[in-house]
C-alpha cells in the first residue's frame, strides 16, 4: 500500500508546477518546459512571466543557473536523465563529427568513437568536467574548419535522404493507385467473363465444359496482359520520379545506404587482401549431410512448443542445420595436405 501511495503522490507532483503550484488537472492546456542548462521543470506560464524581460536566474531554490526563454523546450522523455544524455550527445556529435572515411584505419576510427563516448560519460556523470570541457574547447578551436565542413556534408546527406524518401513515397502512392486500378479491372473482367459464360450457355450449342474452359483461358490471357502492363507501369514510375542523379546520390552520397557501403567494402577488399586459408571458413559448396524434418532431441522439441522462441524468429530447421554443420565441419580437411598445398 505504501508503494502505491508513494507512486500516486509522485504522479500528482508531476502534474503540479513547482513554481506557481498550478495543477494540470485544473488547467488542461498547461505545458511543462525544461531548459538544458539545469533541466528543472517549469510550466509555460511561469516561463513567459519570469523570462520575458530577458535572461534570469532559475527560480528553483539553490539553482544559480542563468536561463534564457528561447532555450526552453518540451520534455520528450519521461526520464530526465535520458533527456539530458540525448541533449549532451547531440551537442557533442556536432563537434566530433568525423566519419570513417576521415581515418586511415578502422582502429583509429574506433578509438575516435570511444573518445566521444568517454567525453559524453564524463559530462553526464560530472567526472573531470573541467578537463573535459577544456579538451572540447581546444578540439573545437583546432578543427573549426573541418567541423563546419563536416556539418555541411551531414546536412547535405540528410537533405538528399529526405528528397529521396519523398520521391519514394510518391512512387509508393502511385503504385498503390495502380494496384487498386488493377484489382478493379480484374474484378470487372471476371464479371464480364461470368456474364459471357451465362450468355453462351443460353444461346450456344457448344458443350458446357468447352464454353467454361474457353472463358477461363480468355480470362487468364486478359489478367496476364493486365499484370504485365502493371509491371511495366511500375517500372516507368521510377524513371518518372527518380533521375539518374538521384540514384547516384542514393547509392554513394549517403554512407548509411547499401550502395555506399558496398562501394566502401569493395575498396577495403582491394586494399586489404590477405592470403587464403581454409581454416578461415568452409569451402564446401555441397554440404555433406541432409537435414531431416524431425530428430529426437528433447531440447529442440521444447523450443518448438515455446511461443517465445518462435516469436523471436527461431526455427527448428535452423538449429538442426547448424548442429549438423558443426558436426561435419572440417572432417574432409587434411591439415598436412592443406599446408603443403
Amino acid at each position: 500500500m505504501t508503494e502505491v501511495a508513494d507512486s500516486y503522490l509522485e504522479d500528482i507532483n508531476n502534474d503540479v508546477c513547482p513554481i506557481c503550484k498550478t495543477d494540470k488537472y485544473l488547467n488542461s492546456n498547461m505545458k511543462f518546459l525544461i531548459n538544458p542548462e539545469c533541466y528543472h521543470k517549469i510550466c509555460d506560464s511561469c516561463v513567459d512571466r519570469i523570462f520575458s524581460s530577458g535572461p534570469t536566474k532559475c527560480p528553483y531554490q539553490g539553482c544559480e543557473k542563468i536561463l534564457r526563454k528561447n532555450k526552453f523546450k518540451s520534455q520528450i522523455f519521461e526520464d530526465i536523465s535520458i533527456e539530458k544524455e540525448i541533449d549532451i550527445r547531440n551537442s557533442i556529435v556536432k563537434i566530433f563529427n568525423k566519419t570513417e572515411k576521415d581515418f586511415k584505419t578502422l582502429e583509429e576510427f574506433n578509438a575516435y568513437l570511444e573518445k566521444i563516448e568517454e567525453i559524453i560519460y564524463n559530462i553526464l556523470n560530472g567526472v573531470q568536467v573541467k578537463e573535459t570541457n577544456e579538451y572540447i574547447a581546444n578540439y573545437k578551436q583546432e578543427n573549426s574548419k573541418s567541423i563546419h565542413q563536416n556539418n555541411i556534408n551531414i546536412q547535405r546527406q540528410h537533405d538528399i535522404f529526405l528528397k529521396i524518401e519523398n520521391k519514394k513515397k510518391l512512387i509508393n502512392d502511385e503504385k498503390q493507385k495502380l494496384s487498386k486500378q488493377l484489382i478493379r479491372e480484374l474484378q470487372n473482367d471476371k464479371k464480364i467473363a461470368n456474364q459471357q459464360i451465362t450468355n453462351n450457355l443460353l444461346n450456344s450449342s457448344l458443350d458446357t465444359n468447352l464454353i467454361v474452359e474457353n472463358a477461363r483461358k480468355n480470362l487468364l490471357k486478359q489478367s496476364s496482359a493486365r499484370r504485365k502492363k502493371y509491371i511495366e507501369q511500375t517500372k516507368l514510375l521510377q524513371e518518372k520520379f527518380m533521375s539518374q542523379e538521384d540514384l547516384e546520390m542514393m547509392n554513394y552520397s549517403n554512407p548509411g545506404l547499401p550502395g555506399f557501403r558496398k562501394h566502401r567494402l569493395m575498396q577495403q577488399q582491394a586494399t586489404m587482401m590477405s592470403p587464403f586459408s581454409p581454416f578461415n571458413g568452409d569451402r564446401s559448396v555441397n554440404l555433406p549431410f541432409e537435414v531431416e524434418e524431425e530428430y529426437f532431441d528433447p531440447y529442440t522439441s521444447n523450443v518448438i512448443k515455446d511461443a517465445q522462441y518462435l516469436a523471436g524468429g527461431i526455427r527448428v530447421e535452423q538449429i538442426y542445420k547448424k548442429s549438423l554443420f558443426e558436426a561435419f565441419f572440417g572432417l574432409d580437411c587434411i591439415i598436412k595436405e592443406e599446408k603443403s598445398a
